[in-house]
């Protein structure tokens, strides 16, 4: 199988279902072991496609009488490929219309050949001319960063037309690999790994929120770099590490993570916790099996993991948490610039259902903290009703009181601009990070 002809399969299984990517996983990694040019190329043209499909549509739009998505799956997978290679690969026009029309006909679609043809000279003709950059320069800027405009109006009505600008132009920024070190890394360690980073062509940076995070760029494989086999870091969005650092850990709390998985969070508070401990659940096997694996590698041992769904009740777990963390499934818009094909997986019908989740699983397991615990809530969504209004939730139904966050920084000045001492609001455009949100509380009792 060529890559083309993967790419293509892969995509076709892709939008059969998009939920399930497993199939095109499959077809795409029998080129792991290929070398890496071919890799490459598979990998960003199968991605390309899924990431930027509004735009490229948007502009394939201009040369057809209907509307793309009215075509054939198979000839529209087809046109979008060779338009993708046309715009964003360094592969010749002649070369990307020419190789289109040879997999439509391996495919057994020759029919299409002249369609296929005509539309991408057409597109090639224009690219030439420069008309097509007039063009895309024309769409909306959710059209040009391909965000889905249900996205667009609703970050539009919840932060208004300039934040809601910045944040779709951020979807367009290729976002860095972060890493947390483990607080036992020394600073020859610590030196040791941004050395190895660098040697690999890896840029280092320090972390834009706390100094144990190392933001990473063209680093290629992480498990590579000196520290990984080790255990010296983890793999985690700073967003991820203010959540945990939110609990105000003293050190021999025990902490319930009643969603873990796949363990960055429960990890991190294990690591804070010398003579604590940390009690992580999940709904399947599959999930806490990975927190297994992390915990393994990071050589983590204070950690209690059970299969547990957070929706049903536990009694053995009633009243056991000093701390309870509930980062919770959520639509996860404030990880698009990592997560690029969930802006076309998640739909704007999901919200009210994963809302209904969310309270479920807070009415749940609140029973699981002691009277005088902390409750820790978090997404990594830019969505009011999942972030805000649920801190209402919190307060007004279980009736949970407003807990400050500790009386440092980063907390200091990201409570000043959320006006709040108890929730805040990360963006990626102005911090640099996911778009992560946290609001902590207390049980009374």
């Amino acid at each position: 199988m060529s890559e083309r002809e993967a790419v293509y399969e892969a995509l076709l299984a892709y939008r059969k279902n998009p939920e399930t990517i497993g199939a095109s996983d499959a077809i795409l990694n029998r080129f792991a072991s290929e070398e890496h040019a071919k890799r490459s190329f598979v990998k960003k043209l199968y991605t390309g496609v899924v990431e930027e499909e509004i735009l490229l549509d948007a502009v394939l739009d201009h040369f057809l009488k209907k509307p793309i998505r009215k075509s054939d799956t198979r000839a529209r997978i087809l046109l979008e490929m060779g338009a993708f290679q046309m715009l964003s690969m360094a592969v010749p026009d002649a070369a990307a219309c020419d190789e289109c029309v040879k997999l439509a006909r391996r495919k057994g679609l020759s029919g299409l050949s002249g369609f296929l043809n005509g539309v991408l000279r057409a597109l090639a003709r224009a690219k030439e001319s420069g008309e097509v950059e007039k063009l895309i320069a024309s769409f909306p800027i959710e059209v040009q960063a391909s965000i889905p405009q249900w996205i667009a109006d609703l970050w539009r009505k919840a932060y208004g037309e300039e934040t809601a600008k910045a944040l779709i132009l951020a979807q367009k920024e290729e976002a860095p690999v972060t890493l947390r070190l483990m607080p036992n890394v020394t600073k020859e360690e610590r030196d040791t790994v941004i050395r190895s980073v660098q040697e690999k062509g890896g840029e280092v940076t320090e972390g834009v929120l706390f100094p144990e995070v190392l933001r990473i760029r063209h680093a290629g494989d992480l498990r590579e770099i000196y520290g990984y086999e080790e255990g010296l870091f983890a793999v985690q969005d700073e967003g991820a590490v203010l959540v945990t650092r939110a609990m105000g850990l003293q050190g021999q709390e025990t902490v319930l993570d009643v969603c873990a998985a796949p363990g960055g969070k429960t990890l991190h508070a294990a690591a804070l916790l010398p003579k604590g401990r940390v009690i992580a659940c999940d709904v399947s096997s599959k999930k806490t099996d990975r927190i297994r694996e992390n915990a393994k590698r990071l050589g983590i041992r204070n950690v209690e993991i059970l299969e547990r769904d957070a929706t049903k009740d536990d009694p053995a777990l009633h009243e056991i948490a000093d701390v309870l963390l509930c980062d919770l499934p959520c639509s996860g818009l404030g990880v698009l610039t990592k997560k690029r094909d969930r802006k076309m997986r998640v739909r704007e019908e999901d919200l009210s259902s994963l809302v209904s989740l969310q309270k479920k699983i807070l009415q749940n397991v609140i029973r699981y903290l002691k009277p005088g615990g902390i409750l820790v809530y978090s997404t990594c969504t830019l969505n009011p009703s999942e972030n805000e209004e649920m801190a209402e939730f919190c307060e007004n139904t279980l009736s949970l009181k407003p807990d400050a966050f500790p009386e440092e920084e980063p907390f200091r000045t990201l409570c000043k601009e959320s006006g709040k001492d108890h929730f805040l609001q990360l963006f990626p455009h102005r911090h640099h990070t996911d778009g992560f949100f946290a609001a902590r509380f207390r049980k009374e009792g």
